[in-house]
């Protein structure tokens, strides 16, 4: 090891510790910030009980008013004890006296105190009381040291001044960039989301988890706290969720205490789908992890959605760095808080979505590979090309594009049409004239010699193999009930409509992507809505106008920003544009088919986050050609360059950061 080794490694040292202790002093000074009411209104500081004033109840609803006279009372937060009815959902709404917005706060259900950040001063204010009765009612204005804004600060800070210190090693590396977000925010989100089923469809795929984690035995012995969660039901419904921290730290106590999962009272016994183990395999190996040593369910929940994060970054680490194109664009795409979101929680979504884009990545250099002489007939023999690549390149290319396009259309074989890609770079040679003018190739004779044959038939066995395993059986003989969730639905009768009457439904099926489009591919539905925490429902829908100039601004200047000159042809865009409306299609006609009532003029189920593997192959499709890439002269703009960097780093971290505290930690952890 040389001198300038050791000049170099002690630098790193001391940017890392420089890192780490500035993100510890953020943390504590978030908490301070926090807790600055207390300094301005140092004379309500303590704990008051109230009195109500008024009292009445009208059709099951209980009204207490409260009044402090012409003073006003600051309010920091509100503890209410309530008595719930049975198998209801107890609701609190606080109704300031004069000023102020009203607040509506459900309640988790298995907990007897509800707790409001009110944060101003008041003359009074009127709480109604819905499916409970009201015990008792707290002022409490006192230091509180919240470990979830201590942690919003010290992640938030941890990630900002890494980007920074370490700046000039990110600038051609942004898989590194994607690394460090993803790790820091998501690590965020696995802590601060409430330990109760928020994410989408939570208890379905803890099921599937479960059943997993139970090898060898085969059967868990589950308490009811536990099997509440496995149940759709009054007392774990994802519209119940804490509002603020005492609700958290109050729903993890309770199952500390009661979440048994070696003796429990309920034999858990469930058969998942074997085409799903994949994508459970990561978070069933964790949650045995935690079972074998014994931690509380909420450590275990904690682990095991650490373990889909983990799954996740690591197969976008990969696409990233694989992609010769496009990506800052993919980064872009992997930290919405939408997939940070559904990583950070139960759900097989991550490791589709991971393999399909990581498949994406394989496919543009399957498609830069074909072009490319050598790759599949030799080296040239006239020595006209400058980099040689191995006869086996494409064909590499070839095998894990088909590899991890196959993984992630197992759980999902709606995406079945993506195997299909490689007929992409068939498509180019079609369109292209460079090998009529210089010696490629230009003709579709030439690309059926040597292993070429391969590069078409296994793709057509894979989609066959995928539609006769997963599409064709509902088609041959669809159930006689479709998805529950979606009512009184019908899979019989969706496929006699669809085969008695395609021009119709074909019309339907028209006029719903039309007007879903926004949605999918641009809107807070396929970006920033996060579960239950930020959902249409929600007044926030997340800053998707940001993520939309994002997409543009990247599709306008990373191909003159970044290195290399590689680009889609024009064939190659028309089959890819073939292939995501062919996924598109599969898409909403599943969701016709399982979770659509028959006779209703459109089609229910569909959601944004369906449409996020596709992203990146469509708004490929709007990237410059080639000439448009990096040239001598723009590689000299160095600072030009480095301010693009940073703005695309900071605005990546800038935007989770800020829907993390908006939809998570102000939602829940205050």
């Amino acid at each position: 090891m040389t001198l300038s080794d050791i000049i170099d490694h002690v630098d790193t040292l001391k940017k890392i510790l420089i890192i780490f202790f500035t993100a510890l002093i953020s943390g504590l000074f978030a908490v301070c910030i926090y807790n600055s009411d207390l300094l301005i209104h140092p004379e309500s500081r303590g704990r008051t009980e109230l009195q109500a004033d008024s009292m009445q109840a009208f059709d099951g609803i209980e009204s207490l008013g409260f009044s402090f006279g012409s003073e006003e009372l600051y309010i920091r937060k509100l503890y209410i004890g309530i008595d719930k009815e049975e198998g209801q959902f107890p609701v609190i709404r606080f109704i300031p006296d004069g000023k102020g917005t009203q607040t509506e706060d459900p309640n988790p259900y298995n907990l007897d105190e509800e707790v409001l950040n009110i944060r101003r001063s008041l003359n009074g204010f009127t709480l109604e009381a819905d499916n409970c009765s009201v015990l008792y009612v707290t002022v409490v204005n006192e230091f509180l040291f919240d470990p979830y804004v201590f942690a919003f600060g010290f992640f938030s800070i941890l990630a900002l001044m890494s980007l920074l210190l370490f700046g000039k090693r990110m600038h051609g590396r942004p898989q590194l960039v994607f690394l460090i977000i993803g790790l820091c925010m998501g690590c965020l989100m696995c802590f601060s989301i409430p330990r109760d089923k928020v994410g989408y469809d939570e208890e379905e795929h803890l099921k599937a988890i479960l059943d997993m984690a139970a090898y060898p035995e085969g059967k868990l012995y589950l308490s009811d706290a536990i099997y509440d969660q496995l149940s759709v039901s009054v007392k774990s419904s994802s519209a119940l969720i804490p509002g603020s921290y005492e609700e958290t730290r109050g729903l993890d106590e309770y199952l500390s205490i009661e979440g048994d999962y070696v003796s429990g009272a309920h034999v858990f016994e469930y058969d998942m789908l074997k085409n799903r183990a994949p994508a459970y395999a990561a978070m069933a190996l964790s949650m045995k992890l935690g079972m074998l040593l014994s931690l509380s369910w909420p450590a275990v929940i904690i682990m095991t959605r650490l373990a889909n994060l983990l799954s996740f970054l690591i197969l976008m680490y990969m696409a990233i760095k694989k992609a010769p194109m496009g990506k800052w664009l993919l980064l872009l795409i992997g930290l919405f808080p939408q997939n940070i979101f559904m990583a950070s929680t139960l759900s097989y979504d991550p490791f589709v979505t991971g393999c399909l884009l990581l498949g994406s990545s394989y496919m543009l250099c399957f498609f830069m590979d074909i072009e490319n002489k050598s790759s599949l007939h030799g080296p040239d023999p006239e020595g006209i090309e400058d980099h040689v690549k191995p006869r086996t390149s494409a064909l590499w290319s070839f095998f894990w594009m088909s590899l991890f396009f196959l993984l992630g259309c197992l759980p999902k074989a709606v995406y079945s049409p993506m195997v299909l890609m490689p007929y992409a770079g068939l498509a180019a040679l079609l369109t292209g004239s460079k090998g009529q003018d210089e010696g490629g190739l230009g003709g579709p004779h030439k690309l059926l010699h040597s292993r070429s044959w391969i590069y078409l038939l296994l793709p057509s066995l894979l989609f066959i193999g995928l539609l006769a395993s997963f599409i064709l059986p509902t088609v041959i003989s669809p159930s006689s009930t479709g998805d529950i969730r979606g009512g009184a639905t019908s899979e019989v009768s969706q496929v006699d409509y669809i085969l008695g009457a395609p021009l119709s439904y074909a019309w339907l099926l028209i006029r719903q992507m039309i007007s879903w489009i926004p949605q999918c591919f641009i809107g807070p539905d396929c970006t920033t809505f996060m579960g239950a925490l930020v959902s249409g429902i929600s007044d926030f829908r997340g800053f998707y106008i940001f993520y939309f100039l994002l997409i543009i601004f990247l599709c306008v200047t990373e191909q003159r920003f970044s290195p290399g000159k590689q680009s889609l042809r024009p064939g190659q865009k028309l089959w890819i544009f073939l292939m995501i409306g062919a996924c598109s299609v599969l898409i909403w006609t599943s969701m016709y088919v399982a979770f659509t009532v028959p006779g209703s003029d459109s089609i229910a189920g569909v959601q944004g986050r369906y449409f996020i593997p596709l992203m990146f192959p469509l708004y490929l499709l709007f990237y410059p050609s080639a000439k448009g890439g990096m040239t001598e002269k723009t590689a000299k703009l160095e600072r030009p360059i480095a301010i693009w960097y940073y703005f695309m780093m900071i605005m990546s971290l800038l935007l989770l950061s800020a829907s993390i505290w908006t939809g998570i930690t102000a939602r829940c952890c205050l």
